[in-house]
């Protein structure tokens, strides 16, 4: 098995040089290029009981993870979940504040991301916003880094404990950074 030591310099050595490339600095720190990759909506409308589908596309306020997949490698470090309750049927992750708090179904249940095998499986409630009506970096879930690979189908899978709360809704967040080559190279 692969260590993530391992990983990240079959990674890097996949990758071209570029400026946007993370590269090892002077002082031999690595200097990242940080992004975070989301994924929201309401939780009764969790199809599969996946919060990816290889047939969702990017949208704004929904999702900046297309088709499933990614165009560049990314590693996690950190993990993050805010909720918010919607007012009506019509509410959607598009125009929330998320400043709530998970419903028992959530805070109980686990998040497992999944890509050619499990990279992680963690209680949701460890990742959830802690009652922070802002967000902060503090908010922030860190987490033994692990790589998502490019051009590779993935899964979020949520198993909650039980039925969440009417209209309520998610964003699942993963901090981190990209292993992406300048374009103009």
């Amino acid at each position: 098995m692969n260590t993530f030591s391992q990983e990240i310099q079959e990674v890097i050595a996949s990758v071209g040089k570029g400026k946007n490339l993370p590269s090892w600095g002077a002082d031999g720190r690595y200097n990242p290029k940080t992004g975070v990759l989301y994924v929201a909506g309401r939780a009764d409308q969790i199809e599969q009981n996946s919060l990816l589908l290889a047939k969702n596309s990017e949208e704004i306020g929904v999702t900046n993870i297309d088709k499933a997949m990614l165009q560049y490698p990314f590693v996690v470090t950190g993990l993050r979940a805010v909720f918010a309750g919607g007012v009506d049927g019509t509410s959607n992750s598009k125009n929330t504040a998320f400043t709530g708090k998970a419903s028992p179904a959530f805070e109980n249940g686990e998040l497992t991301i999944d890509q050619s095998g499990e990279l992680i499986k963690i209680p949701i409630g460890v990742i959830t916003n802690l009652r922070s009506s802002t967000g902060i970096a503090d908010d922030i879930y860190k987490v033994n880094p692990f790589v998502i690979r490019e051009k590779k189908v993935f899964k979020m899978t949520p198993d909650l404990a039980g039925a969440p709360a009417a209209n309520e809704i998610y964003k699942f967040e993963l901090h981190g950074f990209y292993l992406q080559p300048d374009a103009t190279v």
